[in-house]
């Protein structure tokens, strides 16, 4: 019997693998269109892979030279504003521009401020007088 039992092992055995070959052999006919384009997509994507690196390596110099270059034209701009700042305030005699208008224009509104303080000091002695009359007549009292 053991001689029985192992020959139909063996033949379900032989049966399973001649099964399992023909799923492989057809799983490898579907595959040979789809590596092929694997196999195509693959070769691409390193071709690209190697033309971005080259434009890469082109691209980074001058990059950075780009923004040396831009660095320099935000120093000058800056310079440049300086300067005509310096300008503008030897133009207006050591102050901003625009700033004697306002001063001008301000007077005009609240008139001469040398005016007001001598109106002030005015009204002020005028008040200590006044006090110093109230204070004596009450002392006369």
């Amino acid at each position: 019997m053991a001689d029985e039992g192992a020959q139909l092992e063996m033949t379900e055995l032989v049966l399973q693998e001649k099964d399992a070959k023909a799923r492989l052999e057809a799983i490898e006919r579907k595959l040979v269109e789809p590596e092929a384009r694997f196999d195509k997509a693959r070769e691409l994507l390193l071709k690209a892979k190697a033309a971005y690196e080259r434009c890469l390596e082109e691209v980074r110099p001058l990059r950075s030279d780009k923004i040396l270059v831009e660095g320099e034209l935000s120093l000058l701009a800056d310079k440049k504003r300086e300067l005509r700042m310096q300008a503008r305030l030897a133009e207006g005699g050591g102050i901003r521009p625009g700033t004697a208008e306002a001063v001008e224009a301000l007077q005009e509104l609240a008139g001469d401020p040398a005016e007001a303080k001598l109106r002030q000091a005015t009204d002020e002695a005028a008040a200590d007088q006044a006090l110093e009359a109230l204070k004596a007549r009450l002392a006369s009292e």
